[in-house]
């Protein structure tokens, strides 16, 4: 979790999201490519496939559910989110 040992107050603040994934994008794609379609993409060819404004959107948005829901209700709150988008429902009825 984001939250210090205080409790009140978080390692990550929520405007700083976007920026740290913004620097560790390239390196996400470099690793996806050996997993995506069993490695048939490189990561320059996977980079230009996948939309890096709508992850980045889709991950801060995830990301700030740590501000307002507990450890315990989090993955719930999570696998709803998941499950409504593209690829969700099969991903849904395998877990």
């Amino acid at each position: 979790m984001n939250s210090q040992d205080n409790k009140s107050s978080y390692y990550v603040k929520p405007d700083e999201w976007e920026t740290m994934l913004e620097d560790e994008l390239e390196e996400v794609i470099y690793l996806a490519s050996e997993e995506v379609m069993e490695g048939n993409y490189s990561p320059s060819q996977l980079g230009t496939i996948v939309n890096k404004k709508q992850i980045i959107a889709d991950a801060c948005k995830l990301l700030l559910l740590t501000y307002d829901y507990s450890q315990k209700e989090l993955s719930t709150v999570i696998n709803k989110i998941l499950s409504q988008l593209p690829g969700g429902k099969d991903w849904i009825d395998r877990i």
